[in-house]
C-alpha cells in the first residue's frame, strides 16, 4: 500500500518523506508495543507521553515535518494535562 503511494508520489518529494515517516511510526509502534495490550491506535491516549507522541504525529501529517520526541518518565493523562495538551494545538 504505502510502496504504491510513494511510487506515485516519486516526484513529490514532501510527501514522500511523510509517507516514510508515517511508516516509520507504526513500525515503532509495533516493533515496541507489547503484543495483546489491546490498545488501538483510535483509543484516547492514557499517558502524557501518548498524548505528546500522537500530536507531533499529526503535526508531521499535516504540516510536513519531522518531529522527534523524546520522553523521559511519563504519568497518566488526567483533565489538567489534557486541556494543556489541547492548548499546545
Amino acid at each position: 500500500h504505502t510502496l504504491t503511494l510513494i511510487q506515485r508520489n516519486a516526484d513529490d518529494g514532501g510527501e514522500v518523506r511523510r509517507l516514510a515517516r508515517a511508516q516509520e511510526r507504526e513500525l515503532r509502534n509495533w516493533l515496541y508495543n507489547p503484543e495483546g495490550t489491546g490498545k488501538d491506535e483510535d483509543d484516547e491516549p492514557e499517558t502524557l507521553a501518548e498524548a505528546v507522541k500522537r500530536a507531533a504525529a499529526e503535526v508531521e501529517d499535516k504540516h510536513g515535518v519531522p518531529l522527534e520526541v523524546v520522553v523521559v518518565g511519563d504519568c497518566p493523562l488526567d483533565d489538567k494535562l489534557g486541556a494543556q495538551m489541547q492548548a499546545a494545538r
